[in-house]
Formats: structure tokens, C-alpha cells, sequence
């Protein structure tokens, strides 16, 4: 093919741009690289100031905190029988620390010797653990900036408030498991499914947190009083919602979700996904079609209730499901974010195989960006999809998903913005677009990158408005690293 003069002088100015365009797509700068020692083998846990908190596990349990800002990382003291570890505000110390549980109790844990918070037995006094990492048991039940425990329990679930003068006052709320019982010929098998960690919302509006459990089929809580300078709660309660949840017999069933503030006007809002009745759910199945409704919350003479006709309903097919509510324009209105998995036959069989094996496998999935419009509406078409992979591994028939994507502004301009870690172990960033929604062309960040996507985590570590990217890494020498990357 004959190339004209023109063509080449256009050719050569498009391969120049091309090539400082792949500089600055390129250019990432690495903030810092901490060392974390060799015990660093569980997940990085950030909190919400500028430290995180490693655990090893091991022959004896290890932890340490690290600090982002002055890129330092300092092992920890645990007492003897540690099974868990969470962390929270202690005292008059205004910096968080951790704490470690053991069968009798709590204990602050510093580069000092281990200090004994609370003397307290619970479920977890029996468990076996077999790896030593973090669980959320802390909780801020009434909104003082001191840290709270909550404990859970076959009969009673146990709140311990912290006090100003760093002592706790024992609440015990009368709030059952769900016991499940299966029967064969020859057996009878009792599952107990204990509460999740409760919410703390102000329901009858005397301005003090009521505790607030939810499952699929209501919300309960326990209104909470002064009485002498402190807190009691009183008995259970249901509250009334405008739907009637998880009713038998219908060919369609809503169940509650979830209790967030959706319109952004500080009452939280109720939603509910109604799918076809007496259809399993799970990870290998069809799937199928369906709704999730979101009911706006208000104040009735004080009272949380909930309109009768929701404000938004969204349409699902298949295997898709919510992950968030980004605004990737700058607009008023957020986007609608949907992941779908796509899960062939051969991937049921290799789910099957590694359920079965404790490992770890790869699926195939894509995001969806739905514009965000007026009244609390999406587009019903999609106007921007993306590719990618995720690890997944099911524990007790509970799958833990590992997914290799995070939502955030990485740029300061106000807008969300997609990361992604791409087939060829690449991080690439789509930035928030008016237009488009996100960017056409991506920010690459050319860097080591750790098996598990877990390891991967954001944070704005100097407050100037931009997501900064972490990674934890091991070297060849069995060495754990913490890289932060400027994006």
C-alpha cells in the first residue's frame, strides 16, 4: 500500500501523541512502601483515620497497626487466648486502638502490655478459631465517640456502653436467634442463626438510638430511655412498614434488604427485593427476575414510618445485583450501579470442584452504569459496561466474594470514578464523565500486584480529595510490603 507524504507526517504526529499520551497514562508515583514483616499473611483492615491494623496467624497470633501518614508500622501485644481483634476509640485516648477478645474477656492492646477492658464471656468463648483475624463486634450505640461492645447470644445479645471514665454498663436485650430445624428419617438437625450486628437509629424521636435489628421479614427494636443519667431499653418492638414482608403463599415474596438513607434527607429508607417464592437463590441457579423497591422514610408525630408507594423500583435479571449508587457525572442525581455474573456450565462444575476443595476460583463479570434522572429514576438502558474478574470462594456455603473493583473519586473533581484490575493484572481508572458517565480512555497503573484483591484497597490518606491506592504485597524473600500509590 502506497503511503502518501501527507499521511506519513499525520502518521508520525499521531504515533508522538499517541506516545505521550502513554506516558501520562502511565505515570503513577509510589508515596511510600512500608514493611510489614513476615507474619502479615491476613487482610489489611483500614479504619476511618489514617491507620490500619494487619494480623498474622500463625503458630501465635500477631498484630500490628500501621500508621499511612508516617509511613510506619509498630507490632502489637496480645494477651494469651486471643481470638479476635476489632479496634475503636478507649479512654481519654483520642486515637484509635486496638482490642483483642479472649474467652474471659477484653483488652486494649498496644506496644505495652495487654490492659484488661472488660471481664465478659459470650458465644465466642467456645469457638475454635482456626485463623486469628478481624471481626466487627465494636459499635457506637449512642453517638458519644466512645466505643461500644456488642455481644451476641443464644438467649440475650449483650451491649457493654463505655462510660467517659473508660467503664462499661451492661444492657441486655432480649433478642432471640432464628432457629432452623431440618428432619430427615433418621435425624434432626438445629440451625441457629444468630442476629447481625444491630443498627443504632432514633425510631420514636426523642433523640436517644434505639437498637434495631432487621431481618427479611420486619424490623424490631428496643426503644432506649434516660433514666438516671444513663441508658435503659426497654422490650421488644415491631415496626409498622407498608408492605407485608415475606408473606406465605403468594406466588411473589418482598423481603427487606436493608434500612439507608437513599434521598440523602437523614431518615433512613426502607428497601425490599421481591423475588418469586419458594425459588432457590444461589450462586449455581437460574436466578431470574427481580425488584428492588425503595420505600422513602419520614417522621409521623415523631415516629419512623415509611410512605406507602415507593419512591424508586429497579428491575433485575439474572445473576445481577446493586452495588452502589455512584454520581460519576457531578450532577444531583446519583447513578445506578449493577454487577452481573455471567456463570457458565463448565464454571458450575468448577464451583462445584473447588467448594469441595476450600480454593478459590475466577468468574467471568460485568458492571453497568444506569444514568441517574429525575425523581429518583434510572435509565433503563445501560450506558456504560465493563468487563472483568473476580475471585470467589464459598465457605460454609457462604460465598465470599473477592471482587477486583472499587468506586471512589481518584482525581478530587467531585465525580465518582471506576478502578479496575483488568486480565492482564493491570489497575485501570475510568474516570467520572457528564457526557459518557465514565472516561473512554483509562489511567493505567503499571504495578506489582497481589493474588487476592483483598489486598487491594483505597483511601485518602493526606485529605486532599483524592482516593490513594493500596497494595499489600509479599516478595520473594516472604517479606509483606505496603505500597501507597498517588493516582
Amino acid at each position: 500500500m502506497k503511503v502518501n507524504k501527507a499521511h506519513k507526517v499525520c502518521k508520525n504526529t499521531m504515533k508522538k501523541t499517541l506516545l505521550a499520551l502513554s506516558i501520562s497514562i502511565f505515570a503513577t508515583s509510589v508515596a511510600a512502601s512500608i514493611s510489614l514483616g513476615e507474619h502479615a499473611n491476613n487482610k489489611l483492615v483500614l479504619t476511618v483515620e489514617n491507620s490500619a491494623f494487619v494480623a498474622g496467624s500463625g503458630e501465635t497470633p500477631y498484630l500490628q497497626q500501621v500508621h499511612l501518614l508516617s509511613e510506619t508500622a509498630a507490632p502489637l501485644k496480645l494477651p494469651e487466648g486471643t481470638l479476635l481483634y476489632d479496634y475503636g476509640y478507649w479512654g481519654e485516648d483520642k486515637s484509635i486502638q486496638a482490642v483483642a477478645l479472649t474467652p474471659t474477656g477484653l483488652y486494649l492492646v498496644t506496644d505495652q502490655a495487654p490492659q484488661l477492658l472488660l471481664s465478659a464471656q459470650s458465644l465466642y468463648s467456645t469457638m475454635n478459631t482456626v485463623e486469628f483475624k478481624h471481626h466487627s463486634f465494636t459499635v457506637d450505640s449512642n453517638n458519644d465517640g466512645l466505643t461500644d461492645i456488642f455481644l451476641p447470644g443464644f438467649n440475650q445479645q449483650t451491649l457493654y456502653q463505655q462510660q467517659s471514665d473508660g467503664s462499661f454498663t451492661e444492657h441486655k436485650i432480649n433478642h432471640l436467634p432464628t432457629i432452623k430445624t431440618r428432619t430427615n428419617q433418621d435425624s434432626l438437625s438445629v440451625n441457629f442463626e444468630l442476629p447481625n450486628r444491630p443498627e443504632f437509629i432514633d425510631i420514636n424521636g426523642d433523640n436517644i438510638l434505639d437498637v434495631v435489628f432487621t431481618n427479611r421479614q420486619g424490623v424490631i427494636y428496643f426503644t432506649g430511655s434516660n433514666s438516671n443519667k444513663s441508658i435503659r431499653y426497654h422490650e421488644s418492638q415491631q415496626l409498622n412498614l407498608p408492605v407485608k414482608l415475606d408473606a406465605k403463599g403468594s406466588d411473589m415474596v418482598e423481603r427487606l434488604t436493608k434500612l439507608s438513607d437513599f434521598n440523602q434527607d437523614g431518615i433512613v429508607d426502607l428497601f425490599t427485593k421481591t423475588t418469586k417464592n419458594n425459588v432457590e437463590i444461589s450462586l449455581t441457579s437460574p436466578g431470574g427476575k427481580k425488584t428492588i423497591k425503595v420505600y422513602p422514610g419520614k417522621r409521623v408525630n415523631g415516629l419512623l414510618s415509611f410512605d406507602a408507594q415507593p419512591i424508586s423500583e429497579i428491575s433485575l435479571e439474572g445473576k445481577s445485583n446493586i452495588v452502589d449508587f455512584p454520581n460519576l457525572t457531578g450532577d444531583k442525581h446519583a447513578e445506578l450501579a449493577v454487577v452481573e455474573v455471567d456463570i457458565g456450565i463448565t464454571d458450575i462444575i468448577s464451583i462445584a470442584s473447588a467448594a469441595a476443595s476450600g480454593e478459590s476460583i475466577e468468574l467471568d463479570a460485568e458492571i453497568r452504569f444506569h444514568r441517574g434522572m429525575e425523581q429518583y429514576r434510572f435509565s433503563e438502558d445501560s450506558e456504560i459496561e465493563k468487563d472483568f474478574e473476580f475471585k470467589i470462594k464459598l465457605d460454609n456455603d457462604s460465598p465470599d466474594f473477592d471482587l477486583s473493583m472499587n468506586i471512589k473519586d481518584f482525581n478530587g473533581d467531585g465525580k465518582a470514578d471506576l478502578l479496575l484490575r483488568t486480565d492482564d493484572n493491570e489497575l485501570k481508572i475510568y474516570h467520572g464523565d457528564e457526557k459518557r458517565l465514565l472516561s473512554k480512555r483509562a489511567k493505567k497503573i503499571k504495578h506489582d500486584l497481589p493474588e487476592n484483591n483483598s489486598n487491594i484497597l483505597t483511601q485518602d490518606i493526606n485529605q486532599d480529595g483524592k482516593e490513594d491506592i493500596l497494595i499489600k504485597l509479599k516478595d520473594k524473600n516472604g517479606i509483606y510490603h505496603l505500597k501507597m500509590i498517588k493516582s
